[in-house]
């Protein structure tokens, strides 16, 4: 049976008895047993039956007060133990505000939805009030476990979520496509699940809560639970301004790199892209497998980019991967439905329709256009952030007016309550956005220039312009690379000397606004955020402080560059730290510099072009060769002789090639064939 854990302060016996009382109506039922400290037999050794308790608990009730945040008992011990459970085994945490205090100022629980809803503590309701809001406790622990038996604790060997972007506990509405995730698991039939929308609308917060929930219930019976996001490896974005078309250059070599290795395949870093794909397929079948491919559309092309492949894969290989998966049946081995194969469930979240699955759509595969949120969901968000002064006309015209975007609402929820009062009707004094908004995330991007503007010059600023430098994580080091003396200027200058105790506290005011991630435990220092929160910063810098903006990105060169322990190294993620290198130096104008000492002498070994003869990264390496692109695959970089322009264009066209890319190949092959014959260099024309 499972066991649900209250954790109080003594002086809040009262407030525990009572809802004692009101867990045994379901106790005595069979859904669960409680267990409180008043439970330890006289002359034990209170502190590890305390413990033991909690590690066996599946649910965590918490009877906050003043008293309560005060113990240090309880904040030192029970409640670390009871956060590092939740993030790692699915423990079910809920705090009920007993008592008024200022729990709003402690950062992990303004992360964990409270009980009761609103803002009354218990001591403030009537005696029917407090009734009824207990009695709604014991139903969401119930609601919660389910009255079902759990199988085999799975292995945390046989799970790898860590790679999936951390989002907010604050979850509102979505019901409905809940259901549907639940039933592409159950039901048999559907093997990939696509979720469509704009950057900012809840697709990867759908997902993680979706997880949330499977997690409490054993993830009912995988065997296996896989999850990557293509953000988190980085991805070059860029825009052709004469078109108005917009493109990322990304690589899928990672991704099957450290999946086929993860998935048990003896030689990940061998094969073609798509004989990858295809092993990689027959692997996820040996065993009921969930797989989470969060943020495809830096793989896809995009809308305009070339007639007729809007929302196709650009890698073969995971384009191979995905419509074997949608067969039904493993690949490459002639295995047939019912020869053993397993159940897998591919969730792939995208802004753009996967076109390449069109032929299996409402077959194997299912696609939901994921909505804006719903007028009721999008009051609900913003009450839960603190937003309590204001009609219902108010907050109906709010969510209104920001689309019932997910982002937007979340971050003009918190400046609300952390700026306005948490009154609704003074939106107004929200600065206009600039002029140039784009289509996609312009309401978020409205409540992030009023950051902007009331951050002004502190260290906060600082820390999103540095996130705005990256195009994925940033890890620990890097921060402290730019965190040097002497500081950058209009970049670094409030990071100089900053003491350990004010750093963290400029992050958790930006965790607090919903502008930088919480921490992730398994990546400990790194910092990340939301894609739009990151692009806003990123290019505010880059137009305002141009200078700046480049002497960040040239010290970035230094450090990724100096940073391989070998100076010529041998795998693809030994090498990773050189393609940065090579990202940055171009950012900062060093083209020449990047393409002789880093990618010449050190990623492909000169001719020998180790990076793809030897590796098979031809995706890594050509992300590499686009930033010496103005835009892909025919503006060059100013600042490359022609000589080198002709070499560039002549690699992106092969590697092109060998990616399958060929109507992509012929404008860089004709380019560089035609600068070749100018040159007289006969050998690198043919």
């Amino acid at each position: 049976m499972a066991t649900v854990f209250i954790s109080y302060s003594h002086k809040d016996d009262a407030w525990k008895k009572q809802l004692a009382t009101h867990l045994k109506s379901l106790e005595i039922e069979g859904f669960y047993q409680s267990w409180d400290d008043a439970k330890i037999a006289p002359g034990s050794n209170w502190r590890p039956e305390i413990e033991t308790a909690l590690n066996q608990a599946q649910v965590a009730v918490m009877l906050i007060s003043a008293d309560f945040l005060a113990s240090q008992f309880i904040t030192e011990v029970e409640v670390p133990l009871i956060l590092k459970r939740r993030q790692e085994q699915g423990l079910i945490v809920l705090p009920v505000i007993v008592r008024p205090c200022s729990w709003k100022k402690i950062q992990w629980l303004l992360e964990i939805q409270h009980l009761p809803k609103g803002d009354k503590a218990l001591s403030e309701m009537q005696p029917s009030e407090i009734d009824r809001a207990l009695a709604g406790v014991a139903q969401t622990v119930c609601d919660c476990l389910g009255n079902r038996k759990k199988p085999a604790v799975l292995s945390g060997a046989h799970i790898s979520l860590y790679k999936l972007p951390v989002t907010g506990d604050r979850f509102v509405g979505r019901e409905k496509e809940l259901k549907i995730l639940d039933d592409a698991w159950a039901d048999g039939q559907t093997d990939i699940l696509t979720l469509v929308a704009w950057g900012g609308v809840g697709k990867t917060a759908l997902v993680n809560q979706w997880l949330n929930l499977m997690r409490t219930d054993n993830y009912r019976g995988a065997q296996k639970v896989y999850g990557w996001s293509f953000y988190s490896q980085g991805a070059k974005s860029c825009r052709d301004v004469a078109r108005n078309v917009s493109t990322t250059t990304a690589s899928a070599d990672e991704f099957f790199q450290e999946t086929l290795q993860w998935f048990g395949d003896a030689n990940p870093e061998t094969g073609s892209t798509v004989d990858k794909g295809r092993r990689l397929a027959r692997l996820a079948r040996q065993e009921k497998t969930l797989l989470i491919l969060d943020g495809l559309e830096p793989l896809q092309y995009p809308p305009g980019e070339i007639h007729g492949f809007n929302g196709k894969l650009k890698d073969a290989g995971l384009a191979a991967f995905l419509k074997e998966l949608a067969c039904g049946c493993p690949g490459g081995g002639g295995e047939k439905p019912g020869s053993g194969a397993q159940k897998v469930l591919c969730v792939i979240t995208t802004r753009e329709p996967v076109t390449d699955l069109l032929n299996r759509k409402g077959y194997g595969v299912k696609e939901i256009q994921l909505e804006h949120l719903s007028e009721e969901a999008g009051k609900e968000l913003l009450k839960s952030l603190g937003v309590t002064i204001g009609s219902q006309k108010d907050f109906h015209d709010a969510v209104t007016e920001y689309g019932g975007h997910a982002l937007a609402l979340t971050l003009l929820g918190q400046y609300i309550a952390n700026i306005l009062d948490g009154d609704i009707r003074r939106r107004d004094e929200i600065v206009k956005s600039s002029k140039g908004k784009i289509k996609e995330g312009h309401h978020a991007q409205k409540v992030m220039e009023a950051y902007m503007h009331w951050l002004g010059n502190s260290p906060e600023r600082d820390i999103l312009y540095i996130i705005g430098l990256f195009d994925r994580p940033v890890e620990a080091g890097a921060i402290e690379a730019l965190k040097k003396e002497p500081a950058i200027p209009g970049v670094t200058d409030k990071l100089q000397g900053i003491s350990a105790a004010d750093w963290q506290m400029a992050l958790s005011n930006l965790r607090n606004a919903n502008l930088l991630a919480r921490e992730s435990p398994q990546k400990k220092g790194t910092l990340d955020c939301h894609p739009l929160v990151r692009e806003y910063f990123g290019e505010k810098l880059r137009q305002e402080n141009p200078a700046g903006w480049k002497k960040a990105h040239e010290r970035l060169y230094r450090y990724f560059k100096d940073l391989p322990e070998k100076k010529l190294p041998d795998t693809l993620a030994e090498m990773e730290p050189l393609f940065a290198a090579v990202a940055h130096g171009c950012r900062a104008g060093l083209h020449q510099e990047a393409l002789d000492e880093v990618y010449w002498k050190r990623i492909s070994r000169t001719k020998e072009f180790y990076s793809t003869s030897k590796l098979g990264a031809f995706g890594s390496d050509l992300v590499c060769l686009s930033h010496f692109f103005a835009f892909p695959w025919g503006e060059l970089a100013v600042g490359l002789p022609d000589v080198n322009k002709a070499l560039v264009l002549s690699w992106a066209a092969f590697r092109l090639r060998a990616l399958g890319r060929l109507r992509e190949a012929v404008q860089p092959m004709k380019a560089g064939l035609g600068m070749g014959i100018q040159q007289s260099d006969w050998m690198g024309a043919a």
